[in-house]
């Protein structure tokens, strides 16, 4: 049981991956986790979240899954683990504006709403992985060591320029709460809190907003 949230409210998606690689093969393997909160809407329109305080969730939805692609390197993994998560978040997003909104919008209607990002609720990414986030703030988008990887930081950055997601976060593996459903050996101090209900980061976050998105 959550305590009940007011007013406007946003979705949280923290996307983890775990990578290993395999002795004579050529890849490895990965899993991905995503943990999904609810939460209110920003009031700091500078701030996706205000570090040290702490914020009533609902945690919606979770997932653990070995990666659709064959990936190489932890990069991979990390950057496949975020364009699945997005697209799963997109989905609980439809879900969500029919809630919020009501269902009386046609197909099409929804359609032309999520391809110009103007659902309900926006929806708020964060990762953990400082290179994947660092290739997607670049100026313009370098090719990887593995080069077929510079189509998943194009798609990624057309997401966050059409508004698909409002922001796209780094945040310090501690705060990271889809960490523990990737790792085994990891504390688990910050999903059973958000379990609970409550969320607080604790380190540095790093914003990108989207063209649509904010100010940060």
């Amino acid at each position: 049981m959550y305590r009940k949230m007011s007013g406007d409210v946003r979705l949280l998606g923290f996307t983890d991956s775990a990578f290993k690689a395999q002795e004579n093969e050529g890849s490895g393997l990965a899993l991905r986790g995503l943990a999904v909160l609810l939460t209110g809407e920003i009031r700091d329109a500078k701030a996706v979240i205000n570090v040290g305080k702490t914020i009533d969730v609902h945690f919606l939805e979770w997932l653990v899954r070995r990666l659709r692609r064959v990936v190489r390197s932890t990069f991979a993994a990390e950057l496949n683990a975020l364009i699945d998560s997005i697209e799963t978040l997109v989905l609980l997003q439809l879900v969500l504006h029919q809630i919020y909104c009501g269902t009386s919008e046609s197909a099409e209607e929804l359609m032309h709403k999520l391809e110009h990002g103007s659902l309900y609720t926006p929806i708020d990414m964060f990762v953990d992985a400082k290179s994947v986030s660092d290739a997607l703030a670049a100026p313009d988008v370098c090719t990887p060591q593995e080069a077929s990887l510079k189509l998943h930081l194009i798609t990624i950055r057309d997401r966050g320029n059409r508004g698909l997601i409002r922001s796209l976060s780094w945040s310090d593996t501690r705060d990271m709460v889809a960490d523990a459903l990737t790792k085994g050996g990891v504390d688990r101090t910050v999903i059973q809190r958000a379990m609970d209900g409550q969320l607080s980061m604790q380190h540095e976050v790093k914003t990108q907003w989207s063209s649509r998105g904010g100010t940060g």
